[in-house]
């Protein structure tokens, strides 16, 4: 049976501000339009708007985990409609998926090479584990944060490479 998980990121202060600046600087150009008749105030409302819309309200960014069998996947997603596969990565070749605070990880981390992410929602207190596995040659340390209950199945699965 397939087993899923959805964490979502939370938004950055930088990203909260951002949109606040993006939307007033459109009503300054509102504003200036109105007020010097300018026809180059008028283009940018609309540039800034459009700029808003694209890049702020539809960025929530959500990540999956899901394992199914021997495979475990990893997603983004972008909004609520773009999803994109990051990892597809065979059960076998996960070394370990422990917590990240664990001391085992420490040799893993400090590989030459390893390439590290972060697949987590960012909040301050959350459980993070790592998982650390090898995909076409390359070592990848990954922070995850799995549910209580997918830590639980997945452990029950694969006993051998999860750690609680």
């Amino acid at each position: 049976m397939e087993k899923l998980c959805v964490v979502k990121r939370a938004d950055t202060p930088m990203k909260k501000i951002l949109g606040v600046v993006m939307i007033a600087i459109g009503i300054l150009f509102a504003v200036a339009a109105i007020l010097f008749g300018q026809p180059y105030f008028f283009l940018g409302t609309p540039i800034f708007i459009i700029i808003y819309v694209l890049n702020f309200n539809h960025a929530e960014i959500s990540f999956d985990y899901t394992f199914f069998g021997s495979e475990f996947k990893i997603a983004r997603i972008k909004g609520d409609n773009r999803r994109k596969l990051l990892h597809m990565i065979n059960i076998e070749n996960i070394r370990m998926i422990t917590r990240a605070d664990d001391p085992a990880l420490y040799n893993a981390e400090h590989e030459s090479g390893v390439i590290k992410r972060d697949y987590t929602s960012l909040t301050e207190g959350a459980k993070i584990y790592k998982m650390v596995f090898t995909d076409e040659g390359k070592t990848f340390v990954v922070s995850i944060e799995p549910s209580e209950d997918f830590l639980n199945d997945l452990a029950e699965a694969f006993p051998k490479i999860v750690t609680k």
